[in-house]
């Protein structure tokens, strides 16, 4: 598990009514790595239509 997925994990368990914070944490992280799948899957396709 990587770390910015233990940091929203722990916030989690120190809930204090804080949850919009943590909604928006877990938005950006989402966002994050639909970015960094994407990104990959661009890669590999090209990395395909070059072999």
């Amino acid at each position: 598990m990587d770390t910015k997925v233990s940091e929203i994990l722990r916030m989690l368990d120190n809930y204090e009514g804080n949850e919009k914070e943590i909604f928006e944490m877990l938005e950006r992280e989402v966002t994050a790595r639909k970015a960094l799948r994407k990104s990959i899957k661009k890669r590999l396709q090209s990395i395909e239509n070059n072999s």
